[in-house]
């Protein structure tokens, strides 16, 4: 019996050494998430964006809540952002921070500070507790993973790099003050498709559309033509064009105008975030007639973007 009990003194003596002596660090854990940094950027630092990955739910325009733990965002860094985290029992500091791996992938990491010096009773109770901000953390880390692997929470459609199948086209340019109505751009298509059939030419996909503002910054330029399958001459206003079959960055949308507008400028951020080039203008093919379909929310618009990369 005594070398049992003596035992179970050593045994307490140590566990309270270890307790004691042993340092209670910042415990950090990261996923890795296919992202680029600059699209981190764009949406890990503004937190307006962050109910798109939250699990839980918005307490106000700082502070959100997950799990009965309040998360307080009170700085933002250049790679991310401190919180403070506050639970029933107590209230740390975390660090919710992005690393680029390469051009396309970075580490998403949470670090819960832990206190300098805390206290005695936590150091010996914590080897027993279920640390619930610990379970937070990963859950959160998990969402952050399924948000921003869909590059179609990010940017709205999941672009793909395809190649012009269709070198030949026929043109006319209109001028706008106002942008152009749905009447007037197919006015345009229809010149242009009695035109094809006039001259022997077969239209070969829907008819394409590009819209910017002048040159002289007053009022809009709208550029429209339909792809054929033989190169034609010239005649009045109608202009033949011939695109260099190389790279195109593709997107599908559904919707109408405003989808669209919001779905090229989101291009410009996926040339920036992926580092490509563009050669040319993007512009729109209208694969749903519009004249037959009035409900702009089931349009379907494909846009193209020409990019300068190698492809077979």
């Amino acid at each position: 019996m005594k070398k049992i009990i003596a035992g179970l003194l050593i045994l307490i003596v140590c566990y309270i050494a270890f307790v004691l002596l042993k340092p209670v660090d910042s415990k950090e854990i990261s996923v890795q998430v296919n992202c680029t940094e600059g699209a981190l950027m764009r949406n890990l630092l503004n937190i307006n964006n962050w109910q798109n990955w939250w699990p839980g739910k918005k307490i106000n325009d700082t502070t959100f809540n997950f799990n009965k733990v309040d998360y307080t965002v009170k700085n933002i860094l250049a790679n991310g952002v401190v919180l403070q985290v506050k639970s029933l029992e107590k209230t740390e500091t975390a660090y919710l921070q992005f690393v680029p791996i390469n051009d396309t992938s970075c580490y998403i990491k949470w670090n819960n500070a832990q206190p300098k010096k805390p206290k005695i009773t936590d150091k010996f109770l914590r080897p027993f507790s279920t640390n619930n901000l610990e379970n937070n953390n990963e859950v959160l880390l998990d969402s952050l993973k399924i948000f921003f692997n869909n590059p179609v929470n990010i940017y709205g459609f999941k672009a793909i790099i395809t190649k012009v199948t269709d070198p030949h086209l026929i043109s006319v340019k209109s001028q706008y003050e106002n942008y152009p109505t749905t009447a007037d751009i197919y006015s345009d298509i229809k010149i242009l498709q009695a035109f094809a059939l006039l001259n022997g030419a077969k239209q070969t996909n829907p008819p394409m559309i590009n819209i910017h503002t002048s040159e002289s910054g007053k009022g809009l330029d709208a550029m429209v033509a339909i792809p054929v399958n033989i190169a034609l001459q010239p005649k009045g206003n109608i202009l033949p064009k011939f695109m260099i079959q190389g790279a195109l960055l593709t997107a599908q949308i559904t919707g109408g105008e405003t989808k669209v507008q919001k779905a090229l400028s989101e291009f410009e951020n996926y040339l920036i975030d992926y580092k490509l080039s563009a050669p040319a203008i993007p512009y729109q093919s209208l694969v749903t007639d519009r004249m037959l379909v009035t409900d702009s929310t089931k349009w379907i618009t494909n846009i193209y973007q020409p990019i300068f990369k190698k492809i077979n």
